[in-house]
């Protein structure tokens, strides 16, 4: 009888390291995807406001009277106060490398684009590289977003 009692305490004093180690494996494969949810958030949060941002532009910009001197500069000058109202709510850091463009196309097509170039070597989240799986995220090299409209 005794014996069977120390083959038990034996074999549960073997899984106690085996209870970490499977530990240790779920949490890098929780953290893994916990993160890539968060990582791949932001830049889609960034798209989202850049392309709102943009068609907001716009629709400042066409109040702009089509018959004045300056109206390109005018459409321009709107279009950019608009745009950064919009992103106002980022972060300076961000919003630093932001690029807004706005003017007049063809005479008539007002046009406004949105960019955060290089979000490869600027990105708002740090850039994990992870073994079997690379980098997370994985997004493209410029997140830009363009609005047009022919008042």
């Amino acid at each position: 009888m005794q014996r069977k009692h120390s083959s038990q305490a034996l074999a549960m004093s073997r899984q106690k390291g085996a209870a970490a180690i499977e530990f240790a494996l779920v949490f890098v494969l929780a953290f893994t995807v916990f993160y890539a949810m968060v990582s791949y958030a932001f830049p889609l949060l960034m798209l989202q406001t850049f392309n709102s941002a943009s068609a907001q532009a716009v629709r400042a910009a066409v109040k702009a009277d089509p018959l004045e001197d300056d109206y390109e500069a005018t459409v321009a000058s709107l279009a950019t106060a608009e745009a950064d109202q919009q992103l106002s709510y980022l972060p300076p850091l961000i919003r630093s490398r932001i690029n807004v463009t706005a003017g007049v196309e063809d005479g008539t097509r007002v046009v406004v684009r949105i960019e955060y170039p290089n979000y490869n070597t600027n990105p708002v989240i740090p850039v994990l590289t992870l073994p079997l799986v690379g980098q997370v995220p994985r997004v493209p090299a410029m997140l830009a977003a363009e609005s047009s409209l022919t008042p």
